[in-house]
């Protein structure tokens, strides 16, 4: 599966649809969100993805100790494509 993060394929194609996926950042989360995004994008017959937005909101803070993280959600957008040549 193509991901298109900056512009778009130099190829004819139609958009499927679009996947919004919100979810919190931290590497259990993240380590299956390009996983998810393929299994999205193939159940309607895409050939690719691009992405279209990429977002990320403070929930609130972590401390354990004296160190302090904060806690995120990312708000990602992709508009997933079948090419058409």
């Amino acid at each position: 599966m193509e991901f298109w993060a900056n512009g778009e394929p130099p190829r004819s194609y139609k958009i499927l649809g679009i996947i919004d996926d919100a979810r919190r950042s931290g590497w259990i989360a993240m380590s299956q969100f390009r996983s998810d995004i393929v299994k999205k994008a193939r159940e309607v017959g895409g050939d690719a993805v691009i992405l279209l937005s990429n977002q990320s909101q403070i929930d609130g803070f972590l401390t354990s100790g004296s160190i302090s993280m904060a806690a995120r959600t990312n708000f990602t957008t992709f508009a997933v494509i079948k090419y058409l040549d």
